[in-house]
């Protein structure tokens, strides 16, 4: 007699949940077991034949739990059936359980709630996990190559925070002038020529903290800024929050001060503009009124 083949846990494909309720108590296992034999038998091909089935592995052996639910003389049990045939197969046996109706000598009435798809329950339980996964991958991801090099560049410059969102070169405070800046670049591409008195006021919206602006008070101030519209930007920034700047430098038109080179930085801050000069240049108009702002800051310092 050839030895049947049996389908392992693992390998079933679907799985059928259904509830029985039974109008009687004292159920045994067994009754419902043999009420589910006795009651399909004969209804299907003999392919389809729950024993069979069974003894074949092609679908689990029916284990009802029996945590029963007593509920005015009513029993409830709850089933779960794998089965390792196609969909529509797994569909018929289903629908061929509905068909119980007596356990012993009680009414009952089965009910197929769903057929569940194991392997869909298994990618969602794996999507599920693979998102925690990711996350917490996230919370730990490895920096890439220009957030180390910008780190170690930070160390290298002996780059520190300041109020508000400012940067500025460690020990700046203790040199008689200070150099402002917008950006981090421009404050790091000065490091590396070794000029040490640089604040970057990291871009025109931050507000400049007060702590910086009573050193200003006792520094020379000077302006180093972009050669475009954006530089004249920072420069009417740092003028409306009240710093009185003495000299401004200005990176060759269109180019920006992260962009020069160590010669190109050492004539530009050569040629210094002063504050008096520079309003000369301007549009007389502009010119008046900012030169009147700070006039009236300076007089306030009196």
């Amino acid at each position: 007699m050839e030895r049947s083949k049996k389908i392992y846990n693992d390998v079933y494909k679907y799985m059928i949940i259904a509830h029985m309720e039974i109008e009687g108590t004292n159920i045994e296992k067994g009754d419902i077991i043999g009420a589910i034999f006795g009651q399909t038998e004969g209804l299907l091909d003999k392919d389809l034949d729950l024993k069979n089935l069974i003894h074949s592995g092609k679908i689990s052996r029916i284990e009802p739990d029996m945590n029963l639910e007593y509920h005015g003389g009513i029993t409830r049990i709850l089933l779960k059936i794998q089965s390792g045939l196609s969909l529509e197969e797994t569909a018929v046996i289903a629908a061929t359980l509905e068909q119980v109706e007596k356990v012993g000598p009680y009414k009952a009435k089965l009910k197929v709630d769903k057929i569940e798809n194991k392997r869909k329950l298994k990618l969602d339980q794996i999507r599920s996990r693979a998102e925690e996964l990711y996350n917490d991958a996230l919370k730990t991801e490895i920096p890439d190559t220009k957030e180390i090099i910008d780190k170690l560049q930070e160390n290298k410059f002996n780059i520190i925070n300041l109020e508000n969102g400012l940067k500025a070169i460690k020990g700046y405070e203790n040199y008689n002038e200070i150099i402002i800046v917008e950006g981090e670049a421009d404050l790091k591409n000065l490091a590396r020529v070794n000029i040490r008195n640089v604040v970057s006021i990291n871009g025109i919206n931050r507000n400049i903290p007060e702590s910086f602006k009573e050193l200003a008070k006792k520094k020379i101030i000077t302006v180093f800024i972009d050669g475009d519209r954006g530089g004249d930007m920072v420069l009417k920034v740092i003028e409306e929050q009240g710093i009185i700047w003495h000299f401004v430098v200005k990176a060759p038109e269109n180019l920006e001060v992260e962009k020069l080179h160590k010669r190109e930085i050492l004539e530009i801050l050569n040629n210094k503009i002063p504050r008096d000069v520079y309003y000369s240049q301007m549009d007389p108009s502009q010119g008046q009124e900012l030169k009147k702002k700070l006039n009236q800051s300076e007089e306030q310092e009196k």
